[in-house]
């Protein structure tokens, strides 16, 4: 959940071009009455190897990569999610001892890709293998030690090779050069088992108790499985009763171009240039200006704003437009939204301060994004040090710059 990724090697192509997982790069041709006049070639730079290129974010933390793979995580650190070890102290109110949030960015491990889960991470090792730390009551680590939680990268059992991971509140998916694989609430399993052999699903998010993923070679359509209750996986509930198997059409159909799932709801890049999500929406969370929860994909803010790159939260969800500014909508009663006020908003608010940015993620009460100038932005709820701004406590409706990571 809440996952994305920021601009890449292939974005330094031309102007015109826009990255199918929603990285876009601006570009325009002027058509005139009968002359169309060709925007000036751009040839942009790779990243640097300390630029952030991606971030994460869990329920209540918050990981990013920088382009060398070093991987950083910050905020609640009750289960070990962060990575760093756990600091227990003795909490007199509570009489227990209690781990302390980690507020700052920290260095965790290199790994190709992370996906912060619900109290959980994990990430695509330097050697393709998966990595998983943090709350282990499901078996979302996926390392089969019935550990009920581990505050240090573990290796997912069985050491398959993976492209890709998503983590869920509760669960975890990954595609691999054999097929999909899942673990957690999503099998009721504490190893990787195998949904499907087909190489060509691809894009897996995980989100509260579902799931979903593109299958690349029917037109990149839209499939879902899992608990229905919200409609979250696009699938009518009056023609299927209860949990849904793997793997049924989701309502987001064909030409989807990256998946975001969120607890309850589910959004997607399409390749009309717009987001489109269905499930939950007593939040407003499907950004079409209502609140009536639905199976049926609506386009995020009635069509009027072409948006990418959506991460899917708690009961929010943000993009980014085609000028790299930031968009949320849904609850914003934290700040979550980022547009200087705490409340609820049914379409996209733009988030305060007209920073570009080249990716943006959602937790469940909070935000965060990689600016073009390299520095992580976050707002909402710091309650657990999730914005990673030094300390822990209180939220904000802005965005805050996050301290400089420590290695």
């Amino acid at each position: 959940m809440g996952k994305n990724f920021g601009r890449q090697g292939l974005d330094y192509l031309l102007i015109g071009c826009r990255a199918a997982m929603a990285l876009t790069l601006a570009g325009a041709v002027l058509q005139a009455t009968a002359q169309v006049v060709q925007a000036p070639l751009v040839i942009l730079q790779p990243p640097a190897p300390e630029d952030f290129v991606q971030i994460s974010a869990g329920l209540y933390h918050t990981c990013a990569r920088k382009q060398n793979g070093k991987t950083y995580c910050w905020g609640y650190n009750e289960y070990g999610q962060v990575g760093t070890g756990e600091v227990r102290v003795w909490d007199r109110v509570s009489r227990r001892y209690v781990t302390l949030p980690v507020a700052r960015p920290r260095l965790v491990v290199n790994t190709k890709q992370v996906a912060a889960g619900g109290f959980h991470t994990c990430a695509v090792g330097s050697d393709d293998r998966a990595l998983c730390w943090g709350l282990n009551t499901s078996g979302q680590v996926g390392d089969a030690s019935g550990n009920d939680h581990l505050p240090l990268p573990q290796a997912v059992a069985d050491g398959r090779s993976f492209t890709a991971l998503s983590g869920g509140v509760y669960g975890s998916c990954g595609t691999t050069t054999t097929g999909l694989f899942c673990w957690g609430n999503i099998t009721n399993t504490t190893r990787p088992m195998q949904m499907i052999a087909n190489t060509d699903f691809k894009g897996v998010s995980v989100g509260g108790q579902h799931a979903c993923v593109v299958h690349t070679l029917d037109s990149s359509r839209a499939y879902c499985w899992g608990v229905n209750l919200q409609q979250q996986t696009g699938v009518d509930p009056a023609a299927w009763n209860g949990p849904v198997p793997f793997a049924f059409q989701s309502s987001l159909g064909q030409n989807t171009l990256a998946l975001s799932a969120g607890i309850n709801f589910t959004c997607a890049d399409k390749g009309d240039g717009h987001v489109w999500c269905h499930g939950t929406n007593g939040w407003g969370e499907l950004g079409a200006g209502d609140f009536t929860d639905t199976f049926q994909a609506r386009r995020v803010g009635n069509g009027g704003l072409p948006l990418h790159g959506v991460a899917a939260g708690g009961n929010h969800a943000c993009a980014l437009d085609s000028s790299s500014r930031a968009w949320c909508w849904g609850n914003g009663n934290n700040g979550e939204l980022g547009h200087g006020a705490t409340a609820i908003a049914s379409t996209p608010q733009a988030v305060a301060g007209g920073r570009t940015y080249r990716a943006v993620a959602a937790g469940y009460l909070h935000s965060c994004a990689i600016g073009t100038d390299n520095h992580i932005y976050c707002w909402g709820s710091n309650a657990q040090g999730q914005l990673g701004v030094g300390s822990a406590g209180s939220w904000n409706s802005t965005p805050m710059q996050a301290m400089d990571p420590i290695d």
